[in-house]
């Protein structure tokens, strides 16, 4: 994919939150010829996301988490779950995207609903309350242009309405399948 001050902050990003240097993100990117100025508003979208994250409390307690849902069956990986102050958990999901979209909202809201009703992807992987509530979800959004950083917090109740959401999309793309075996294509 083609290199955007987006990208470079949500690699940042995600080299933070796994316990890697961030820094190396950087250094990658401009051996690679990057315009300095792009990486430059990509660290100003990072460091967004690092105030936001200080400030937000939370408590990091898994990264890059993939679930799996039996029933209906599908699969996912959160980029990272979290402890609230309070003991609750929520998820964390970032984009690189000039705006939220509902269907990002409906991934997170998928990702709730493999966690509280699945299993991990790695069954011999020990999940910290796996199957336990999630109480809310953050799409952390890093647009394409300009290191912007935006946070959009889903509680349970936007949850509910984004698996909704992709429960009926779900559905849909399954009859589709039988209706594309059924015509023969």
């Amino acid at each position: 994919k083609a290199a955007c001050a987006g990208n470079v902050a949500h690699e940042m990003a995600e080299a933070f939150i796994l316990g890697e240097d961030p820094q190396d993100v950087v250094k990658r990117y401009r051996d690679s010829g990057t315009d300095p100025e792009l990486i430059k508003q990509g660290v100003t979208g990072f460091e967004g996301f690092g105030r936001w994250f200080r400030q937000s409390n939370l408590k990091l307690i898994d990264s890059e988490l993939a679930v799996v849902s039996e029933c209906p069956r599908y699969a996912g990986t959160m980029d990272g779950l979290a402890e609230t102050p309070d003991g609750d958990l929520e998820i964390l999901d970032w984009k690189t995207s000039n705006r939220i979209y509902g269907k990002m909202i409906a991934q997170v809201a998928a990702y709730g609903h493999a966690f509280e009703h699945g299993h991990p992807h790695d069954r011999e992987r020990t999940v910290f309350r796996f199957n336990e509530p999630i109480t809310g979800g953050h799409i952390i959004r890093f647009g394409k242009d300009y290191g912007t950083f935006a946070h959009l917090y889903l509680p349970r109740a936007a949850l509910d309405v984004g698996w909704q959401g992709f429960a009926v999309a779900l559905e849909a793309y399954e009859i589709a399948k039988k209706l594309k075996k059924i015509a023969g294509a």
